[in-house]
Parts: structure tokens; sequence; C-alpha cells
């Protein structure tokens, strides 16, 4: 059985670039948000990374042929994988019938990517927001996959500002309108997301759960890739000596994801950490503040920024 390397973060934590530099590892393939890959095979505007329909798509094609029970799986999969039924997921309140078809798909569909590529591991980075907040525990108890989660934190204040003054990815796509109260749901969302992935990767039994800043990851890449090597069982020596000296990656046929994808290949920047906020109004910065600045230190972001925005929340 392959391994799957799954990678849950809040959205804008860097996710999609962290699947494409893993994808460049000859063991290892990156499928991207491949929760959504249903979703987006009944959507015509929605393509692979590779710019292709996925019914044509060289990688994909073949997957999926039952039009008519497209819509009923895509359902399946978004009830078991969403937010709100994370409760019925842990006290395995799901009926047998639902838990054998989403098996049956998700066997269906990990059988199908080793068969494009025979990789020993795939890179699921589905996430874990509202859509996907019990996909990587769904895949483990229910599917009966061999799951590893790669928890990727970044900067509160780094999601806002992408969030709130770069946009959200799929309104920037056309794909769905701009929500509203968008502080509030960044911030809860960031403190959900980051909450609840640490208790369910841990639930997945011992070694099958790390932590990994991506931050520390932009900094200092080899050091890492080292570590999540270690972590998920391959060695890390041709990735960092790819980085090293500045090599482009493939994007691959990854799902969904940031839209750097649509540029086919990517080099990593290597980045000194730095301070984020500056951008966000003074209202941003105190919701986030109040709502999330308590675990934002928890996960070693020690910004004064933080401390001051809250005292003067209460003036």
């Amino acid at each position: 059985m392959s391994k799957i390397l799954y990678i849950a973060a809040y959205g804008r934590c860097g996710s999609t670039i962290l699947d494409i530099i893993l994808n460049g590892h000859q063991e290892i393939t990156g499928v991207g948000e491949v929760t959504f890959l249903l979703d987006d095979w009944a959507n015509s505007s929605r393509h692979c990374a590779c710019g292709i329909p996925y019914g044509k798509c060289d990688f994909w094609k073949g997957f999926w042929s039952d039009q008519t029970s497209l819509p009923e799986t895509a359902k399946l999969v978004r009830k078991i994988e969403k937010r709100s039924f994370i409760l019925r997921l842990l006290l395995g309140a799901v009926s047998r019938e639902d838990r054998q078809a989403y098996r049956a798909f998700q066997e269906k569909a990990l059988a199908h990517i080793v068969s494009q590529t025979g990789s020993s591991i795939v890179v699921d980075s589905s996430k874990s927001a509202r859509y996907a907040l019990g996909r990587f525990f769904a895949l483990s108890k229910l599917a009966g996959q061999d799951v590893y989660v790669l928890h990727l934190v970044r900067d509160g204040f780094a999601v806002m500002e992408s969030q709130l003054i770069t946009g959200d990815n799929w309104a920037l796509e056309g794909q769905t309108v701009s929500y509203r109260w968008k502080s509030l749901r960044t911030a809860f969302g960031w403190v959900i997301t980051n909450v609840w992935v640490p208790l369910l990767g841990r639930l997945l039994g011992p070694n099958r759960y790390m932590l990994l800043r991506y931050e520390d990851f932009i900094e200092n890449p080899a050091v890492a890739l080292e570590a999540i090597g270690k972590f998920g069982g391959f060695e890390t020596g041709s990735l960092i000596q790819r980085i090293n000296e500045n090599c482009y990656f493939n994007v691959g046929h990854i799902v969904g994801g940031n839209r750097i994808r649509l540029q086919g290949r990517l080099k990593l920047e290597r980045r000194a950490k730095k301070k984020y906020g500056n951008r966000l109004k003074l209202y941003q910065r105190v919701i986030f503040a109040c709502l999330a600045g308590w675990l934002h230190h928890l996960y070693g972001y020690r910004s004064t920024l933080i401390l001051g925005l809250a005292a003067s929340s209460l003036l």
C-alpha cells in the first residue's frame, strides 16, 4: 500500500508550494487538493494544473467515466470530510453504506494515482479548513489508508494579509463570490484548523503527526526537508540539491490550490523571517489578536504586536 503524506493546513499557508517541491522527488507524487477532484471534474471552468480538463488530461483521464454517479459521490465526500461532520467521525457514527462507498472511492483514487506514477508516497494537500477538516482522519479510519499528517502552520497575520488584501483564490478565479465578515472568518478558521489538526493527527497513532512552520521551511528548506523525510520515510538529498542549485520544480497535475500552480513551474525563494500585519487595518489586527493571539503565541509567533493590539482593543 502506498503512503499518503497529508499536508493539513489553513488556506494561504504554503501547502501548494510544499506539494510542488515534494512532487519533485522520484518516489513522490503530489496531487494537490484532491478532496475537490470530483467537484472540479463536474465544473467545466475548472482544469487540472496542466491547463487541460480532467477528462482529457493524460494523468487524470480514465479515472472517472460514470457521469451519472459523479454528483452523488462528490456530495458524499463533502459530507464526510467537512468540519460539521467531525464529531460523527470521532464517534464512529457513519452508516455502513456511506462507509463502504467512501472507502471504495478513495481506494479507486489512490489506485489510479499510483498506477500513473508507481510512486510509493502520494502527497495530498487538501488542507483542513471548513470543507475538508476531517479528510485525513476519514482517509485513515474509514478508508483504511496509510496516512501521515504534516501540519503546516503559517503566521496568522501573514494569512490574514493574504486573504484580506490579495484575496481568496476561488474568488480571484471567479469560482465564488467574496464572502462577508472576512476578518472574523479568517481568524476563526485559522484557530479552528490549528486546534483540530494536532488533536486529530495524534489520534491516528504514534509517529503519524508532524508540525512544521511555513516560515521555518522557507528560511531553511534543507533542515525542514530533512525532518519531513525522516517523518515520511524517504531521502531528501535530491530535493535539497535542486533547491541549492536554484532549479525549477514542475507543478505537475495537482488539483486546485494556490494560483501559483498556473505558472507550470516554480523556484523556491528562501527568505528571512519577517513580521506581518502592517498592511492590515487596525480593526483587522485587533480581531485576530483577540481571537487567535493565544494560539499564535503557542505556535511560537511571539510578536509584541499581538499584546499591544489586544490591549488597545480594551481601550
